[in-house]
């Protein structure tokens, strides 16, 4: 038996697929792993939301052919791409495929008008199950988890418990000798060497620092609920109660030191999930120590504003903690609660990075995200978030995000009532979350970004100037220096492939 895993994701992490292949593999099955990513940065929009070439769609079937079962793993913003790489699939083999991630999750229905089926929720036993009843040739109607299309419709099996001991998961698969990953220099798939591998471990976040990351997840499920998020819709799916799941520390060090003698290049791990910093402080402690004791590389984390303690923060920072990301998200009272579900004040978010800026010398340079384009914001909601940044101690970094109503959250339900969903197609599927609007608003994030001096700020952020530069004609203008403000970024980063 042997399954081949899909990722259509932009990098080669794919924790989902990655786990799904380990935990096949544990079990005896086969697994094939295919990373089709978008190495050059310079093209990610287009890359992103374009149709994929012919010699992509080669690479996959002919990767495809002596496989039993074929996963793919998507996201939103990727439907068009599974859908074009699945009709490929189906056109020219006989075999089944399975649709398994966000959107499908929360989309079963639309997504098997295309998949034969799809898993619904965490995936790793759900897809044993289906691959065991292939390979046996048993029936696999009643897998719990999995939808499928039927003589009769469409059969709905019930969601199985989540995994509540995660220690029982192997780590994520980096050791699989079939993977296989799309190299356009190459002009197919390939088996990454060494330099290509470095090539994809060397993007990530803050990448024009040179690191190459390895990147992973500590915990499964965030504690916040944000409405924007696609964590809202498996809430829905799975409800609170024992829905933040975390793994032990020995079994994140193991993963950690196996992953440090593999490819001795890596030197930096990230943690990628959203409830990092929600641990006690015995929690982190115990953790710093048995990082810096073990791993000793440069380590880069997610945090909330709530999350951050100082207590916390001198652990880590003493572990090898050099980079922080943590979510702002606006400085508006009134879209943080009433639009967005948080009630984070800005008050906490000015403390929190005031800690952060105390260990300056060892955490050189915070990333902070920033929603901008929120049709519910008004332009003095987006002012409060520019005064917020502007009481930010320097130096930091401003990562925006394009505001996208992803089905499944709450803020989509909500927008989609409201009538603010028009073209759901354009709006939703071929949106790209890091493709900024034409606005006064935008160009003032970016100029704090650039570390405008602040008295230029302030008039900048006057209330006359404001009512003046917010004029709806002047969005082309925007757009072009939102534009070229990219090109200088990407310039100055030397944000494109790198020559090893």
């Amino acid at each position: 038996m042997k399954v081949a895993l899909v990722s259509l994701y932009s990098d080669i992490y794919s924790p989902g697929v990655r786990s799904i292949s380990a935990y096949l593999r544990a079990h005896g099955v086969e697994t094939r792993l295919i990373f089709i990513p978008n190495l050059y940065v310079k093209r990610v929009v287009e890359e992103f939301l374009s149709p994929y070439r012919p010699e992509v769609l080669e690479g996959v079937v002919a990767l495809c052919r002596d496989v039993d079962l074929v996963g793919i793993s998507l996201m939103t913003n990727l439907f068009e791409r599974a859908v074009q790489l699945t009709e490929q699939i189906r056109k020219r083999l006989d075999v089944l495929v399975v649709w398994g991630g966000v959107h499908p999750t929360v989309r079963p229905v639309e997504c098997l008008e295309y998949a034969d089926c799809v898993v619904v929720g965490e995936g790793e036993e759900a897809m044993l199950e289906l691959a065991q009843n292939i390979n046996d040739g048993l029936p696999f109607e009643e897998v719990r988890n999995v939808w499928l299309r039927t003589g009769n419709g469409i059969k709905e099996n019930p969601i199985r418990p989540l995994v509540s001991n995660l220690d029982t998961l192997p780590a994520p698969d980096f050791e699989n000798p079939e993977y296989f990953v799309f190299d356009p220099q190459a002009g197919g798939f390939v088996v990454p060497d060494e330099k290509l591998l470095k090539r994809l471990h060397g993007k990530g976040p803050l990448h024009r620092q040179g690191h190459l990351n390895y990147q992973t997840i500590a915990t499964r499920g965030c504690p916040y609920d944000c409405s924007f998020c696609g964590n809202s819709a498996l809430v829905k799916l799975y409800g609170k109660r024992n829905y933040v799941r975390r793994r032990s520390v020995g079994h994140i060090i193991d993963e950690l030191v196996a992953v440090k003698n593999r490819y001795r290049f890596i030197n930096r791990i990230c943690f990628f999930d959203d409830s990092f910093f929600a641990a006690s402080v015995s929690q982190i402690r115990e953790f710093a120590e048995a990082y810096k004791r073990n791993v000793g590389l440069p380590l880069f984390c997610l945090g909330g504003p709530r999350t951050i303690t100082r207590e916390k923060l001198e652990a880590l920072v003493d572990a090898g903690l050099s980079g922080i990301q943590m979510g702002i998200q606006t400085g508006s009272r009134r879209i943080n609660t009433m639009v967005y579900n948080r009630d984070v004040t800005n008050l906490e978010v000015l403390r929190a990075t005031e800690l952060i800026n105390s260990f300056s010398e060892k955490i050189p340079l915070p990333l902070y995200d920033i929603i901008v384009d929120n049709p519910y914001e008004t332009v003095w909601d987006g002012i409060e978030t520019v005064k917020l940044l502007m009481q930010i101690k320097r130096p930091f970094t401003i990562q925006t995000f394009s505001l996208t109503f992803f089905p499944g959250t709450a803020l989509y339900d909500r927008a989609k009532r409201d009538g603010l969903i028009k073209d759901e197609k354009r709006q939703v599927y071929r949106k790209f979350y890091m493709q900024r609007e034409g606005r006064y608003i935008n160009l003032l994030i970016a100029l704090v970004n650039r570390g405008t001096p602040r008295p230029l700020m302030r008039l900048l952020t006057s209330r006359w100037v404001v009512r003046f530069f917010s004029s709806q004609w002047l969005s082309p203008l925007y757009r072009l220096l939102y534009l070229l403000n990219e090109k200088l970024s990407l310039a100055r980063d030397r944000i494109a492939p790198r020559p090893f």
